[in-house]
């Protein structure tokens, strides 16, 4: 297919992790000019170790909790020598890879730290100025046709606010801040948040720290990465998370106790010393709080070498209240209590968050995350022909590489004018609607980011991407003709794992996403057969 240059085709992408670099292929892919920036002097982002306090990265220890076959970037599988769950080390280098077999680097901006993106000027058409600095503060300022926001959901860490913390005399950080356990030698910590960042640093903490204290309010679900050998998420097949959407859209009370009930019974199958004085169960909604995936967590509480506490009423001068053990002293407090994406660089015309939102702000467990009113959870519902966010909100999966991949692929379709963008009522309506859903979930309990449908989300980015998924793949005389005629790789997308490769499997209307010839081969290898 050729590629035409794009009208007003200049185009900023700010960040460079995972998001950023497969936004920046996709864009240059159809046409746009398009040039990443990144404040560090690599791509990756929080996946590549780093020492800064206030970056989250990755630790020693951190591996991916999602395999290989079910996250990857759509047209590049993981190396065959790869495990299934890759090492933050090894998530980089596939990074690193995927930007090198496409020859990106020449597109890269970094060691540039955007500081400001606002409009240009009041005219029409609108474009974007986009200031910054280097490292050595060298000023940067230069005017794009559109920008795509790729920063990232952890910049800016949330500290709930705990009674008697200013009194305590020990050392306190954000898990944002914690790069390894030596520091903590012979001390006694204790981590506030049962997350997948707490429980990975609970667990880097033992043998080094003399106690290690692990609290929580709720509970969570912990579960390995692996099912009876077999990564665990090689069972969320696209049938069944297609009846769990289903079941979610036409009776939400029902999926959520019936969900529990499934995910409880799991756990407790999982765990027969389970102590229910750790009152890890019931835990909040699984739509809201996704669970902890860790390896080793159960094991260190069932050794002591991790004490549960279940929650923390106050902190004094030399350690904490519980509302089960009393007072204990402590030494350190580490709060891994979540991060969110950062506006602060944003002109107020360009902020999504800048709009009546009350009910949102009042809610209980809003816990100071702002809710960001964009169309489809990406673009800005004033100038979505030039704005655009890929991060502040959930994706369709749990696979953030093909979340990323498919989001990106939409906006490009966007903005190239391939698929049409609705009219600002429509926009406005569907923001309202949202917002209304996003009320109902944070009412029950806090959520990390905010989202949309995701079985409806995939469906919206299938149809903006162009991609031919949904009619391959639905009830129509194009579906039929997929199953008669392709029997068996209709099977594996179906029913076998749910690889992301399907997303570049077939050809798309006119002007999509490249297809990728090494699609079909890549999802019978992702469910261990010889390619047909």
């Amino acid at each position: 297919m050729s590629i035409e240059h794009v009208q007003r085709g200049k185009v900023a992408v700010v960040g460079l992790g995972i998001s950023g670099i497969t936004a920046l292929k996709n864009l240059i892919e159809l046409g746009f000019e398009a040039t990443g920036f990144e404040r560090n002097e690599y791509i990756g982002g929080l996946w590549q170790r780093n020492l800064d306090p206030n970056q989250t990265t990755a630790l020693k220890v951190t591996k991916a909790n999602i395999s290989k076959q079910f996250s990857a970037y759509h047209d590049f599988p993981f190396p065959d020598d790869a495990p299934d769950y890759c090492t933050a080390e090894q998530v980089c280098e596939y990074v690193r890879s995927y930007a090198a077999h496409f020859s990106l680097a020449k597109h890269f901006s970094l060691g540039v730290t955007i500081d400001r993106i606002a409009r240009a000027t009041t005219l029409t058409p609108v474009k974007w100025l986009v200031k910054g600095h280097g490292r050595e503060g060298q000023e940067f300022e230069e005017t794009f046709d559109r920008v795509l926001v790729t920063t990232g959901p952890f910049s800016k860490p949330f500290t709930p606010r705990i009674p008697g913390l200013s009194e305590f005399r020990g050392e306190v950080l954000h898990s944002m801040a914690y790069k390894g356990p030596e520091p903590f030698l012979g001390k006694r910590v204790v981590i506030i948040g049962l997350g997948n960042t707490g429980g990975d640093i609970a667990v880097d903490l033992c043998g080094v720290a003399e106690t290690v204290f692990l609290s929580h309010r709720a509970g969570s679900r912990i579960t390995s990465r692996l099912n009876a050998g077999k990564p665990r998420d090689h069972g969320l097949t696209r049938r069944r998370l297609a009846f769990a959407g289903l079941l979610n859209s036409l009776f939400p009370r029902l999926a959520t106790v019936l969900t529990a009930y499934i995910l409880d019974k799991s756990f407790l199958g999982a765990n027969p010393e389970y102590k229910k004085e750790w009152k890890l169960i019931p835990a909040p909604p699984f739509a809201n709080v996704g669970g902890v995936v860790n390896d080793d967590l159960m094991n260190r509480l069932l050794d002591g070498q991790i004490t549960n506490l279940s929650g923390i009423t106050r902190l004094t001068p030399t350690g904490i209240v519980t509302s089960d053990q009393g007072a204990i002293s402590v030494d350190v407090v580490i709060f891994a209590t979540g991060s969110y994406f950062d506006y602060s660089i944003l002109s107020d015309e360009a902020n999504p968050t800048l709009f009546a939102s009350t009910e949102w702000d009042e809610s209980e467990h809003m816990n100071d995350l702002k809710f960001p009113r964009l169309y489809k959870t990406l673009l800005s519902t004033r100038f979505p022909d030039t704005l655009a966010f890929i991060g502040p909100c959930r994706g369709f999966s749990l696979a953030a590489f093909s979340n990323s991949d498919l989001a990106s692929q939409a906006v490009a379709q966007i903005w190239k004018g391939l698929y049409p963008i609705p009219s600002p009522s429509k926009l406005e309506s569907w923001c309202d609607r949202n917002y209304v859903r996003a009320l109902k979930q944070v009412r029950a309990w806090r959520i990390p980011k905010t989202g949309s449908d995701p079985v409806e989300f995939e469906r919206w980015l299938n149809e903006a991407a162009g991609n031919g998924v949904n009619e391959a793949l639905g009830w129509g005389w194009q579906g039929w003709k997929f199953w008669w005629s392709e029997r068996e790789l209709y099977r594996l997308i179906v029913d076998g794992i749910n690889t992301p490769f399907v997303y570049r499997l077939f050809r798309g209307r006119e002007g999509s996403r490249t297809q990728w010839d090494g699609a079909r081969a890549a999802i019978y290898k992702a469910n261990g057969l010889t390619p047909r």
